[in-house]
């Protein structure tokens, strides 16, 4: 996986679904996915909304705590 966009998308999810999920904006996840990079209270939570160890995406981002 090279970024969180298409992890999204190989998942089945649209940007709206994943923000209801992190109680944020799509905007926000919009964000998240230009720049690759996410705060470690999001990456716990889509680590598991992705079924995906949360060392797959510390691999594709930048996790900041």
């Amino acid at each position: 996986m090279k970024n969180l966009k298409l992890l999204r998308e190989n998942k089945g999810y649209s940007k709206s679904q994943v923000s209801k999920y992190l109680g944020v904006t799509p905007e926000t996840v919009g964000y998240m996915e230009r720049v690759n990079r996410i705060k470690y209270k999001y990456a716990i939570v889509l680590a598991d909304l992705y079924s995906t160890p949360l060392e797959v995406l510390y691999d594709i981002c930048e996790i900041r705590i």
